[in-house]
Order: structure tokens, then sequence, then C-alpha cells
């Protein structure tokens, strides 16, 4: 294909609003390349996809219910195509019955079960509960069945994540009869998945454009707890379903620029770079550094070496030194030994020297034991004390032997007194004692001499030794070998000292040099990351400038379709005529990324976005907006498929008699303002409702009929 016709060919494809975003980019060459619109043009087409839906048209023809919140039994509710009003007594069902609709539909919201009533689904006193929707999807009758099953620790659930189709409407005995006696009882044999069943009620395109199915349900079913839940939330999801498929071309730039955003790396790369090679000009002169204090050692080394070589080839001739060393060692060894022998003669004569003291001293004790004997007899003291009878100590003893002294009183005893007959008397000598035999003495005197003897002499020669040792020691100071020899020591020493200080040079080296292989890595890491962070820094800002061009076109469109809006809501409030809204007028909506809207009346404004609270104007700007969107929708050529609007309390808040006329009278009109929709509103038959006001206009049908459903209509 050659380039004109494919130009053409792309030409034909690309939708009307690029042509003029392309206009505006050319008009900004400064900003944008050729090659920068052909980017971008591909990336609007490849995201300005339009939804397509498998189905045009999908109603509600009948319901069937059993055991869903407020619901304990089994419902079956007819609804015809146009519009159908079921009302009765507040809280038997008709909320659940909805919500049972719903899940039907889309099962549960999973993470958003509180937001949208859709928790606690099974009765109180069941475990399952069912739910069968006869649906028509292009006119054609198709069955739905989703079940849930709710037992176990936790009350786990199961079952509602697997719905069953069916082609056709099955019986009514089938759907409810047999399934209440057989719960185990299918409408088929083959589950479908969740997102195939929601393709048929065309939620799938927009769930996998991240809106929820219970968000897009919001839109058909407007319930009476949270008139607001769809105002404002929703700006994106009503450009989609309203063809303004540019939005999303701006949520894909959005994000593209968010991709796009620059990792703390890539925005730091050109800063790390700079600072890595910075450290790796300081490591290489570190290194250098450690490599010349490494040359300086190893030179010292080899010199050292060489010296110690020296040492050893002249010492190798001398035997001088090593003579008298060993003599040194030899005489050193012999005054051990005579030491020894000094210290044992010294013992030796130590205990002969002490036996002869002993001899000398018992001889004086001989000399005076005849004295001794004689003053034993003359100071003789009893063994008790002839008064009291207690023994005598030998304190009181002695006084009376040393001192002469009474031993009782401690006075000095009378000579007459002395004499006294003994009580007890021991006729051995006070001085008796061993005495060795005097030939014993002499012996070790003899021994004392001749030990005096040894000593002396093991002393001198001791003496001749160290004498010799100290000329030994003199000869060697004086040798030259002496000084080579100390010489020696000291080199080698120094050479293992100067091996260690090189070995820890070398281990410096190598780890900065791990370190510089590292930061070299970085380096180069970071020369990589730079052009491909100037490139996305680049194609960001590209997508910053193109956003805005585009944001313009979806703002275009939108303030379009708000006009749009804006004269539907016009339209509508001509149903008011005696409440709140009676004299509103010129509905406004707000710029930008909203869709509340703002009325004028003779008294003030009334926004959607701050209704008074639990008032009638919460509900009638819900009403409002929602109507409008889809008497839009209607006439839009490919619209969501679902063609129902259910409403459920309508008359919930404060109502006043007068809002609560215009509530009715808007109501009453509903099925003509919206005439593509099957409409269902249920509310509460309470003080003053009658049901004949809304007969015209809807099927009127009691819920539950008698108070709860009535099985037997079905039997037979």
């Amino acid at each position: 294909m050659n380039p004109s016709r494919r130009d053409k060919s792309m030409a034909d494809e690309v939708p009307a609003v690029w042509e003029q975003i392309e206009e505006q980019l050319a008009a900004q060459a400064d900003d944008f390349a050729a090659e920068d619109i052909d980017a971008l043009r591909e990336f609007f087409l490849e995201h300005f996809d339009e939804i397509e839906f498998s189905t045009e048209d999908v109603r509600l023809a009948s319901f069937s219910v059993r055991n869903f919140k407020a619901i304990s039994r089994t419902e079956l509710v007819d609804f015809p195509e146009r519009a159908t009003y079921l009302y009765g007594p507040n809280s038997k069902g008709k909320t659940s019955l909805v919500r049972a609709i719903q899940f039907n539909i889309a099962g549960i919201p999973r993470g958003d079960e509180d937001a949208f009533g859709m928790r606690k689904l099974v009765h109180d006193r069941a475990e399952r509960l069912s739910t069968t929707g006869f649906w028509r999807f292009d006119d054609a009758p198709f069955t739905v069945e989703r079940n849930l099953v709710q037992s176990g620790p936790g009350e786990r659930r199961t079952e509602f994540d697997k719905p069953f189709l069916r082609e056709g409407f099955i019986e009514e005995s089938d759907s409810v009869i047999e399934r209440m006696e057989d719960p185990e009882q299918r409408i088929g044999d083959e589950q479908l998945s969740p997102d195939a069943l929601l393709e048929y009620f065309g939620l799938l395109e927009l769930k996998q454009r991240g809106h929820t199915p219970f968000n897009v349900l919001s839109l058909f079913f407007l319930m009476g707890e949270d008139f607001k839940r769809f105002f404002g939330k929703n700006s994106q999801l009503i450009d989609l379903i309203f063809g303004i498929n540019v939005s999303s071309v701006v949520e894909a730039i959005d994000a593209k620029i968010s991709d796009l955003e620059l990792a703390e790396e890539e925005a730091n790369a050109q800063g790390n770079l700079t600072r890595f090679q910075q450290q790796k000009e300081t490591l290489g002169e570190e290194i250098e550094e450690r490599r010349s204090e490494r040359e300086r050692k190893i030179d010292q080394l080899t010199q050292l070496q060489d010296r110690l070589e020296s040492i050893n080839d002249i010492l190798s001739g001398e035997d001088k030194v090593q003579e008298l060393q060993n003599r040194l060692d030899e005489l050193r060894g012999r005054r051990a030994d005579l030491k020894v022998q000094l210290e044992e003669t010294v013992d030796e004569l130590g205990q002969i020297k002490r036996l002869i003291e002993r001899h000398d001293s018992t001889e004086l004790h001989q000399d005076l034991s005849g004295i001794a004997d004689d003053l034993r007899d003359l100071m003789t003291v009893p063994d008790s004390c002839p008064i009291c009878t207690h023994e005598v100590d030998s304190e009181q003893r002695s006084r009376l032997v040393n001192d002469g002294d009474c031993p009782l009183c401690g006075k000095e005893m009378p000579d007459d007194r002395m004499r006294v007959e003994l009580d007890h008397h021991v006729p051995d000598s006070l001085t008796d004692g061993n005495v060795s035999p005097e030939e014993d003495i002499q012996e070790y005197r003899e021994q004392r001499r001749e030990l005096e003897g040894e000593r002396e002499h093991l002393q001198r020669r001791i003496e001749d030794i160290e004498e010799e040792m100290e000329s030994v020691r003199q000869r060697l100071e004086d040798s030259e070998a002496r000084q080579l020899t100390e010489e020696k020591s000291t080199v080698r020493e120094r050479i293992d000292q100067l091996r260690k200080e090189i070995f820890e040079k070398e281990s410096e080296i190598e780890q900065l040099q791990d370190e510089l292989d590292r930061v070299e890595y970085e380096i180069k890491a970071q020369r990589r990351l730079i052009p491909i962070a100037k490139a996305k820094q680049t194609e960001r800002e590209i997508f910053q400038r193109f956003r805005p061009i585009v944001e313009q076109q979806r703002e275009k469109r939108r303030q379009e379709l708000k006009r749009q809006l804006e004269n539907e809501i016009s339209q509508l409030l001509d149903v008011f005529e005696a409440g709140t809204f009676a004299d509103a007028h010129t509905p406004s909506f707000e710029e930008g990324d909203s869709y509340h809207f703002t009325l004028q009346t003779p008294e003030g404004e009334l926004r959607s976005r701050r209704p008074e609270p639990s008032t009638a104007e919460t509900n009638i700007h819900a009403f409002l907006f929602h109507t409008a969107l889809l008497r839009q929708l209607s006439s839009s050529i490919n619209s969501l498929p679902l063609r129902m609007f259910v409403i459920d309390s309508p008359f919930t808040n404060e109502i006043d008699g007068d809002n609560e006329e215009d509530i009715t009278r808007f109501l009453t009109h509903l099925p003509e303002l919206l005439p593509n929709y099957q409409i269902i509103v249920l509310s509460a038959d309470t003080e003053g409702f009658d049901a004949g006001t809304f007969h015209d206009a809807y099927d009127m049908q009691r819920y539950p009929e008698s108070g709860q459903a009535d099985l037997t209509q079905y039997e037979g």
C-alpha cells in the first residue's frame, strides 16, 4: 500500500474530533513535531473506542424470589412492559425485591456491600436464597437464576457467583413450587460466568472500563435510602454512555502521564552520574597513592633482604662468636647446678644447728633439777581447795611456786605453811627430759663443720663461674660478629614488619579497586538511564501539552450534553405546580467535571449539590436528573440496553402536602416522560395513599398480597 492510500484509509477511520485536535496540534508546531502528531494520533485512536452492546433492549417480564432479606417465603411478581406500581405495608419486602432484582443481574458488589445495601442477604431463618428473573433480551425470552448459600463457620457464602441462564421462560411450577420442594433443582445444567451474564445486560463493557455493575445500575435503580448516589460521582460514566469517547482518551492520557513520571533513580540519574564520576576520580587517586606506598615499601624490603643476605655471608665464616655464646650457655648451666647444691647444703646445715642448740639447752635444765625438786617439796599445793573442795588450777599453783603467794587469797605465805604435807606428790623431777647421747652430739658438731666448709666451697665456685661469665659477655660485646648478630635480628624484625605493611596496602588496594569497579558499573548504568529519562520526560511533556487540547474537546461535548440536559429538565419542571419546584426555572449545570445543577426560584436557588437535608428537594432533584438522563439516552444511537427505571420509596424523607402532590403528579406523568422505559415504582400505602391516583398510568399491584405470597395459586 502506497503512503497516500494508507493515509486516506486512516483518514476514513478517524473520528471527526481528531481532525479538530490535529488542527490545534499543527498550529502549535513549536510544541509538536510531525512525528509527535503521528504518535499522538495512534494513541488517540487506540483509546477512542466506542462502546458496543450485544443487546439493544432488556426488560423484566416477571420475577421470583425466596428467602431474600425481608422476604421469608417465595414471591412471584409480574411486570408489564410499560409501568408497574407495587404498594403495600412498610417492611414487607418491597426494597428487598428491588435488591433481589439487582442481585439476579450482578450478584454481590464485593467491597461495597454496605454502600449498596447488599450485606446479610439470606433471611434470618434460612441458609439459602433463590432468585429467578424472567427477562426479555431484544424480545427473546430468557430465564436467569442466581442463588446464594450461607452456612458454616463465618457464614461462608457460595453459589452467588455461579448464575444459570436458559433460553425461554420456565414454567411457573418449575420456578416456584418444585424449586421450593427441591432447592438443588436448577433451570439448566451449565453455569454461566458472571461476566458473560453481564454482557447480556450491557454492563460488561463498562465494567472493563472501570465502572462497577452496581454503580451503573444506580442510574436505573433510584433507591430512597440514597437518592444522591449517582450525583457528582459518575462524570466519566456519563461521558461513556453518551458517546463522549474522548473522555476515555483523557483518562488514558492521565494514566500515560502517571506512567511516564520519572522514577527516583531516573530523575536523579544526571546528579548520580556526576557524583559517581567524582567518586571514580577520588578512588583512582587513592589507589595510586596506595600503590606508590606499596612500591616504596617493596624497595625498602628489597634493600633489607640484601643486607640480611650480606650479614649471613659474613657470619657464616665466624665461629668465635658461636663458641663464646656456647661457653656462656655452659657456664649458666653449671652455675644453676651449684646454686641448687648450695641450697641443699644450707638446709642441711640449718637442721644440724637446731639439733645442737636443743642439746645445749637440755644440759642447763639438768643442772637446775636438784634445786627445782627441793622447791617443789616446799611449795606443794593440794589438788583441791580445803574449803570449797574445787580443783586448784595451774594459775593458782604457779602463784605459790613462783611468787610464794597463797593460791586462794593471793597474800604472802607464812613460812610454817610452806612445809605442809602434800595431798598429792609426784616424785619425778621437774626438769626430767630426753637428752641425746654425748656421742650423737659430737657427730652433729662434726657434720656442722663439714657442711660449713662445703657451703664456703660452693660459694667460691659460684663466684668464680660468674666472673668467667662476665668475662665471656664482655668478649661478646667487644666482638664485631656480635654487632652483626644484633643487626641481623633488627633487620629480620623490620623485614617482617614491611611484609605485613605491604600485605595491608595490597588489601586496601583490592578493596578500593572493588569499590572502583562498582562505581564504574554505576556510571555505565546512569549513562544508560539518562537518555531513557530524557526520552520519558520529553514524552511526558508532550502528553502534558496534549491533554488540555483533548480536555477542551471533552469539555466542549460535555457542555453540549449539559445544554441538552438543561432543556430536558426545563420541560420536566412544567409538571410541578404546587411545591418547592413549582416556580423553578433556568436549570444550569456546573462547569468542569461535575453534573450538579442549580435551579432558579423567586426565593433563591435550588442546588442539587446542597439540597435541604431530608426534604423533598433531595427526591425531586434526583427525579429530574435521572429522568433527564434517561430521556437523552433513549434518543442516543448506541445507548445502554437496560430499559428499566425503578424508583423505590419516592415519598421518603419529610414531604409536605404540596410537594407530595407534585411528586404524585410527576410519577403519574413518568410513563409518558419515558415512553421507551419500563417504569417500576414501589411505595408504602401509608395514610392518605390513594392507589386510584395512579391507576390510569400504572398496573397497580398490592405487594405482598395478604401480607405474604400465597403459593396455592400456582398449584394444579
